[in-house]
């Protein structure tokens, strides 16, 4: 935007009194100013291709968290399961609170129920098993945890 000034003065000699009148006029230019269509285009497109890549990155972030908690909570009941066999196999708890321990069975952790599968296998040594916990979610057939450990006694 121009802007053009133009000073326009009057002295009156009687009543010494000066009057100045100051006018600004202001010059349109005639071409506009702003932003063409394309441009605005060009923005919402990268505009956009932002946007989708952030909503994308948190999703695939609540995705993963979600999935981590459910294996961090697996592995807990697989835990559990072997510390339960290696205290056994230790005596650390007495015989007549020894409960006949199944193969199968259900554990609540973090809110959820998991099931769980051990496997007892004989392995290189004399009375030594390995002990393979495997955990399932209750609605897949596809391990979320398995650990194994080596205990020199099978009984319970």
């Amino acid at each position: 935007m121009k802007i053009k000034r133009t000073v326009q003065g009057t002295v009156s000699s009687d009543k010494m009194d000066k009057t100045i009148v100051v006018k600004i006029e202001r010059r349109i230019k005639s071409e506009t100013t702003g932003f063409t269509l394309l441009e605005v285009v060009v923005a919402l497109l990268i505009l956009s291709t932002v946007l989708t890549g952030s909503f994308q990155l948190v999703h695939r972030y609540a995705d993963d968290r979600i999935k981590i908690q459910d294996r961090i909570s697996a592995n807990q009941v697989a835990w559990n399961q072997l510390m339960e066999r290696h205290q056994i196999a230790e005596n650390w708890i007495p015989a007549n609170d020894v409960v006949v321990q199944g193969t199968t069975g259900l554990a609540e952790e973090s809110d959820r129920d998991w099931k769980w599968e051990l496997k007892i296998e004989p392995a290189v040594g004399q009375n030594l098993f390995r002990h393979q916990v495997s955990v399932f979610s209750q609605n897949s057939a596809d391990s979320e945890a398995r650990l194994a450990i080596f205990l020199v006694s099978q009984e319970y």
